[in-house]
């Protein structure tokens, strides 16, 4: 989508008939996807209850994008029938390679385990935590809590990824043996502990090495809702063309 004419152009009411006539749920963004010019003003949505012509440039979800030129992962937002969403920006450029907006995907937080097969919010060894230091319980409806930030959790988030010993983990159980990973475009941090006891009474490499396939599967769900946002612009042209 966001190599499409009507990004190129920037043409507004181009983009808003075609966010219009994608099912945005169909591609994992069932909280709808939008686009805000280079100003940072609100020019189109796929829903069709969103007022045009918002300024949004004070968001930091779209602040970041405009200055930096590259994607971002948002805090966990309050949503609709308290849902919370997932806001995943993108930049999107001219024909010359100049930045002239962003692209933005509202995804919700129990589709992240649609996302990822195996993935389960409730599960006490898992632990996400986003940007504003909300740690996402799993449940119905999602829950979130203030994770303490302690001197292990101050370690974690200055690290890209790594492993703690005898630590408190973001749950706020001790003595964990802990494996944790930051997800790109963010400062998101998935973390997957265990006991100390019990992970070195079995081989700590073995254990070490879950944590990894854990971490890995998170990560990737936003990783994969991220490059879906550009994907989808890319196949409708491809169809136009062909």
């Amino acid at each position: 989508m966001a190599s499409s004419p009507e990004f190129t152009d920037a043409d507004g009411a181009g983009i808003n008939a075609q966010l219009r006539a994608v099912n945005a749920a169909s591609h994992g963004f069932a909280g709808g996807i939008s686009w805000v010019d280079g100003r940072g003003v609100l020019r189109a949505s796929s829903d069709t209850r969103s007022q045009p012509d918002v300024f949004l440039a004070n968001r930091r979800y779209i602040n970041v994008v405009l200055k930096s030129r590259i994607s971002y992962v948002e805090s966990v937002q309050a949503g609709r029938q308290n849902r919370p969403l997932v806001l995943l920006a993108a930049p999107t450029t001219d024909r010359a390679g100049r930045l002239n907006g962003v692209i933005v995907g509202a995804m919700r937080l129990d589709e992240m385990r649609e996302l990822v097969p195996g993935l389960n919010l409730r599960r006490s060894e898992v632990s996400i935590v986003d940007i504003d230091d909300n740690l996402i319980l799993g449940g119905s409806p999602v829950r979130l809590e203030l994770v303490a930030r302690t001197g292990a959790y101050l370690e974690m988030l200055a690290g890209k990824d790594g492993s703690l010993v005898s630590v408190q983990d973001p749950r706020g159980q001790r003595d964990q043996l802990v494996g944790y990973a930051t997800v790109p475009a963010s400062r998101w941090l998935v973390v997957v502990s265990q006991p100390r006891a019990r992970a070195f009474a079995a081989v700590q490499g073995t254990f070490m090495r879950s944590l990894a396939v854990l971490a890995i599967l998170t990560i990737g769900a936003i990783a994969l809702a991220l490059s879906e946002l550009r994907r989808m612009g890319r196949a409708q042209e491809a169809d136009r063309l062909g």
